[in-house]
C-alpha cells in the first residue's frame, strides 16, 4: 500500500471515552482524496516536494510572528519554545523521504526571522542547526505516527517520549550552543538552562497537541453530542487554574492537577492535552506579572523561579501521557476481550459442519420471533427442509462426501435473498429449517420453491436420486400466533408439510395448514 505524506490512517476515529468501539472510520471520501493526493506527489516528487516546502515555511513564518508577540517571556527569554515541538509532530505523521522538505521550509522560516531581529548570520545558523540536530534526533528516536491509538500503543511510549523528546535532545543540543554563546555573551550554565528548559517544555506541550489535532479522537469530544461535557470540563479547569494564579497569597499550584486528571479520565488523551496546554498558558500569563505561586515578575524573577513554571507545566503534560496511555490500553483490553467473548458466542451458536445457524440459535431465535409475533399479531413462517435419500447418499459416497453435500445444501439455502431477520439453521442429521418472521404463507412458499430449485441447480451427483442430483423436499408452515399457542405448534405443522412432500415423490414444496399436527413417521 503507498504511504502518504502525512497518512491517512492518522485520522483514524478511535473510540474516545463515552464513545462506541465500533466508531466509523476516516471518511472514505476524504481517504479516497488522499489516495489521489499522494499519487500526485508520487508522480511529482520534486514539485510535491517544494510545495511541502513553501507551506511549511510559510506555516512557520506565521507561527513565528503569531507566538514572538504572544509568548510570555522573561528577560527577553520565552518561557516556551514551541517550535522544535511542532517540527517535531511534523516528522512524526511525515513519510521520512519528504523530511528534507519539511526542514527545509523550516529552515527559511527560522532564517527570516532571525534575519528581521538583525541577529549575526553565524549566531543564527548557530542556533537553527541545534534546532534541527534536536527535532531530528527525537523523530529518529520516536516511533512514526500513523493513529493516536496506535501511536499510544506503542512500547514504553511515554518513557521514550520524556527521555528522548524532553530530556536527551534538549540536554545534547543546548551545551555546544551555550558553548558557542558563553564565548558572547558569557554564564555557560544560565545560557544551557534557558536554552534546554523551554525547548523541553515547548516540545511537551506542543508535539502532542499537534498530533491531536489531526487525530479524530480530538473531534469526536467536540460533537454535538459530547459539546457539553467537554465545555463544562475545560472551563471548569480554567477557571481553576484563574483561581489558582491570580493571586499570589497562597501556594496552590498544584490544585489545578486533580482537575486535570479529572479531564484525562473524561475526555482521554486529546482533552488532557488541551487541558495541559491551557493551564501553561494560564501560568505563565499572571507568572510573569507577579501572580501565582512563582512570582516571576514580582520583586524581581529569578532564573530559579523560571525553571520552577517550566517544570510545573512540563509535568502536567508528563502526569497525564502515563495515565492516557493506560486507559487506552486499558481499552484496547477490553475490546479484545468483548471481541473474544462474541466469537465465544458465535461459535457457540454456528454449526461447524455447515457455518449456518445451529440447533440452539435455531431454538432461541424461534422463541424470540414468536413472543414478537404474539405480541404485533404478524404472521411468522417455518420452513423444515430435508435431504433426499440421503442415507443411501452416504452409503454410496462415504461420510466425507456426506458432509461435503451438507456443506453445498446450506450455501444453496443461505444464498437466496433472505431478509436481515430470516434465520437458516441447521435442525439435525440431513435436515435443515428456516424461520421467517413476518413472512404470510405466499411469500414463505415461493421463497422454499426458490430454495428447492437453487439445491437442484447446484447438481451434486446422486445416482440413488431419480433426479440423479441431490434435492431437497420441503414442508412450509405458516400462522399467526396467540396467547397460549407454543412454537411446537408451528414446528408440527411445517413438520407434518415435510411428511406430505416426501410422501408426494420427494424434490417438492408442501404447504400445510395453520393448525397443529401431530408429527409422523418421514419416510428417509
Amino acid at each position: 500500500m503507498r504511504q502518504h505524506d502525512i497518512d491517512p490512517s492518522a485520522l483514524d476515529n478511535f473510540p474516545s471515552p463515552g464513545a462506541s468501539p465500533s466508531a466509523s472510520p476516516v471518511d472514505p471520501k476524504i481517504a479516497s482524496r488522499l489516495d489521489r493526493l499522494s499519487s500526485a506527489f508520487d508522480r511529482r516528487p520534486i514539485l510535491s516536494g517544494l510545495a511541502l516546502l513553501g507551506v511549511t515555511a510559510i506555516g512557520f513564518s506565521l507561527a513565528i510572528a503569531l507566538f514572538d508577540r504572544a509568548l510570555p517571556s522573561t528577560d527577553g527569554w520565552a518561557i516556551y519554545w514551541p517550535y522544535d515541538g511542532i517540527a517535531l509532530a511534523l516528522l512524526l505523521i511525515t513519510n521520512r523521504r519528504r523530511w528534507p522538505w519539511i526542514l527545509g521550509g523550516v529552515v527559511l522560516a527560522f532564517v527570516r526571522g532571525e534575519r528581521n531581529a538583525h541577529d549575526p548570520l553565524s549566531e543564527a545558523l548557530i542556533d537553527i542547526s541545534c534546532n534541527l540536530v534536536e527535532t531530528l534526533l527525537s523523530a529518529c528516536l520516536l516511533p512514526p505516527f500513523r493513529s493516536l491509538r496506535r501511536w499510544m500503543m506503542e512500547p514504553h511510549l511515554a518513557l521514550r517520549f520524556t527521555l528522548f523528546a524532553i530530556l536527551l535532545g534538549p540536554a545534547l543540543t543546548c551545551l555546544p550552543t551555550a558553548w558557542y554563546f558563553s564565548g558572547i555573551h558569557g554564564r555557560f550554565w544560565l545560557l544551557a538552562m534557558k536554552w534546554a528548559f523551554p525547548d523541553a517544555l515547548g516540545t511537551a506541550l506542543w508535539t502532542p497537541l499537534v498530533l491531536t489535532l489531526v487525530s479524530r479522537e480530538t473531534y469526536d469530544i467536540f460533537r454535538f453530542k459530547a459539546l457539553p461535557q467537554t465545555i463544562t470540563l475545560l472551563a471548569g479547569l480554567f477557571a481553576v487554574s484563574w483561581f489558582t494564579f491570580d493571586q499570589a497569597s497562597y501556594p496552590l499550584a498544584f490544585v489545578p492537577y486533580p482537575m486535570l486528571l479529572f479531564v484525562a479520565l473524561r475526555l482521554g488523551f486529546s482533552g488532557a492535552v488541551i487541558g495541559a496546554n491551557m493551564l501553561s498558558l494560564v501560568a505563565a500569563y499572571f507568572s510573569v506579572r507577579g501572580l501565582g505561586p512563582f512570582h516571576l515578575a514580582a520583586e524581581g524573577w529569578t532564573d530559579q523561579q523560571s525553571v520552577v513554571l517550566q517544570i510545573y507545566s512540563t509535568l502536567a503534560m508528563l502526569f497525564v501521557l502515563p495515565l492516557s496511555v493506560i486507559l487506552v490500553e486499558r481499552r484496547n483490553f477490553a475490546e479484545k476481550l468483548q471481541h473474544a467473548l462474541d466469537e465465544m458466542k458465535n461459535l457457540a451458536t454456528i454449526d461447524q459442519l455447515t457455518g449456518v445457524a445451529n440447533r440452539r440459535r435455531f431454538d432461541e431465535i424461534l422463541d424470540t420471533e414468536w413472543k414478537r409475533a404474539i405480541r404485533d399479531a404478524t404472521p411468522i413462517s417455518l420452513l423444515m427442509i430435508d435431504a433426499d435419500h440421503f442415507k443411501s447418499f452416504n452409503d454410496r459416497y462415504g461420510h466425507v462426501a456426506g458432509d461435503d453435500c451438507l456443506r453445498g445444501i446450506a450455501a444453496a439455502l443461505s444464498a437466496k435473498p433472505l431478509r436481515q431477520h430470516d434465520l437458516v439453521a441447521r435442525y439435525g442429521g440431513e435436515e435443515f429449517a428456516a424461520i421467517l418472521p413476518g413472512a404470510p404463507a405466499a411469500a414463505a412458499e415461493e421463497l422454499a420453491e426458490q430454495m428447492r430449485l437453487s439445491v437442484l441447480e447446484s447438481c451434486v451427483t446422486h445416482e440413488g436420486n431419480p433426479t440423479g442430483c441431490v434435492t431437497v423436499s420441503i414442508g412450509c408452515a405458516s400462522l399467526v400466533p396467540a396467547k397460549g399457542m407454543s412454537p411446537a405448534e408451528l414446528i408440527a405443522s411445517a413438520d407434518r408439510a415435510l411428511y406430505l412432500a416426501k410422501e408426494s415423490g420427494r424434490n417438492r414444496v408442501c404447504t400445510a395448514a395453520p393448525r397443529l399436527v401431530e408429527p409422523m413417521q418421514r419416510p428417509a
